[in-house]
């Protein structure tokens, strides 16, 4: 009998145990996840206060990393940069994106007239019909490109962040705004107008 209760004892003490070792680990996890909700919001505030009040203005209508992009990693800062030698630009004529060929940020003249110089005949009658482009189209799409990564290069990163530069995204469709994507659950939205912005955007706003 004594032998039987002492087992007893044993089993409920390791049952205990699991139990302990359980609610412990849901706890450790749950944690995790709400400081993991805490440090995105830290960081969407912080992208946010460090890049309020800045233009975006050539902005609105390409699509900078992601599936154009690959990331590589830098030891001297610890950081991985996003890379991409073509941009996404949207074409309100045909109501699509075109692939545009882009020169890194401190690209030599040579470099840039080298890229301009394989441009596709589709992105060169984009840049006519938009810019307004002429003979001149070196000159003119070296123009471009050069605010482009001028205004890209001017976001300011959280030194939180991983990463040196974000995947930006605008959405011509919708309205004049783009999705700055810091991480998987981390996103902010910068907008010219909340007027201009379609009622399907208007409700993930409101909803936060």
């Amino acid at each position: 009998m004594e032998i039987k209760e002492k087992k007893h004892s044993e089993d409920m003490e390791i049952k205990m145990n699991r139990v302990l070792i359980l609610v412990f680990g849901f706890f450790t996890i749950f944690s995790s996840c709400m400081q993991k909700e805490i440090d995105d919001e830290k960081l969407c505030t912080k992208f946010f206060e460090l890049n309020k009040g800045k233009s975006f203005d050539i902005l609105y209508d390409v699509a900078i990393g992601g599936r154009r992009g690959k990331s590589i990693y830098d030891k001297s800062t610890n950081k991985y940069e996003y890379t991409f030698n073509t941009i996404d630009v949207y074409d309100a004529k045909s109501d699509e994106f075109l692939m545009l060929p882009i020169y890194r940020k401190n690209a030599t003249l040579a470099e840039k007239d080298s890229v301009q110089e394989n441009l596709s005949e589709k992105v060169k009658n984009y840049l006519l019909i938009k810019y307004g482009i002429d003979s001149k189209i070196s000159k003119s799409y070296i123009k471009y490109i050069d605010k482009l990564l001028i205004q890209y290069y001017n976001i300011e990163i959280p030194n939180e962040l991983g990463f040196k530069n974000v995947v930006i995204e605008g959405h011509p469709r919708s309205g004049e705004f783009i999705t700055f994507t810091l991480n998987d659950t981390c996103k902010v939205y910068y907008l010219k107008d909340n007027s201009e912005v379609s009622d399907y955007w208007k409700s993930n706003y409101s909803g936060g």
